[in-house]
């Protein structure tokens, strides 16, 4: 391991199933060299990573999947000035945390472990454009955008709502959607994927009774897997509520493409 943490030379690193252990001839915190790295990607790995990030001051590009022990004791991502894009997936933490990521541009999280994230923090990533979110059970979590004034768009996987589901659930699923997309307000611009339209037309009863979750939202975009059905004019009516003063609305079926620019619209 030391012998390929060693190489000054290497631009890319991959590790799989790698397991460091903390013994005397291998020190997890000895100093790493590895100038000309970009591209890492850590999967299934048990080592002290701080160190190895760190130690790679030319890094863009970092993917970190079901690292173990000390990753989770661990959670926050360590500083790095030239990080540029980050993908966590499986992430069995309550907390993820990247501060100080001047650089980073997109950050994708890909949760479907069966532990609940409750706190995604991104601290001081000022040039944050992207944010990504795949988590098929809607966590109850807080984010923080402290800093990352231009992010500017958010990809949101929106779990299916089951077509048996008893009125009650069907209340519990759209009440926590309106809270969890509501998270995402200092977005301009969100792109949602969804299996069936029927998961985003919002009850009537509760677009009369609840705010909007996205009132200053400017582009929407809707990706349906399925196709085009009879229920499109009440998907419209419902994203028009969901983000009423979005100027552009684009909804894209797995059969056809249908646009829509508006300025205003009243339900």
């Amino acid at each position: 391991m030391q012998t390929l943490l060693g190489a000054k030379s290497l631009t890319s690193l991959n590790l799989k199933y790698v397991r460091v252990k903390d013994d005397n001839n291998n020190d997890p915190k000895a100093p790493i060299g590895l100038p000309y790295l970009k591209t890492m990607s850590l999967k299934i790995v048990d080592l002290y990573y701080p160190q190895l990030i760190s130690g790679s001051p030319s890094l863009e590009h970092l993917s970190v999947s079901f690292c173990f022990a000390k990753w989770y004791r661990s959670p926050k991502i360590p500083r790095s000035s030239s990080l540029k894009s980050l993908e966590v997936r499986d992430f069995d933490s309550k907390v993820v945390q990247v501060s100080g990521a001047k650089s980073l541009e997109s950050f994708t999280l890909v949760s479907e472990s069966s532990m609940q994230i409750e706190s995604i923090q991104l601290d001081g990533c000022k040039n944050l454009k992207h944010l990504s979110i795949r988590a098929p059970n809607l966590p109850d979590f807080t984010l923080h955008l402290h800093g990352c004034e231009h992010l500017v768009k958010a990809t949101l996987h929106i779990p299916e709502l089951d077509v048996e589901s008893s009125s009650n659930v069907e209340w519990e699923h759209f009440s926590s959607l309106t809270k969890y997309l509501g998270k995402f307000e200092p977005c301009k611009n969100i792109s949602l994927y969804v299996d069936d339209a029927k998961a985003l037309i919002f009850p009537k009863k509760l677009r009369r009774t609840c705010p909007p979750p996205l009132p200053t939202l400017n582009t929407l975009t809707v990706s349906i897997s399925s196709p085009r059905g009879a229920k499109d004019c009440d998907l419209r009516h419902s994203l028009f509520w969901l983000a009423p003063s979005a100027e552009f609305l684009s909804m894209k079926y797995s059969d056809i493409s249908s646009k829509y620019k508006y300025r205003k619209k009243i339900l």
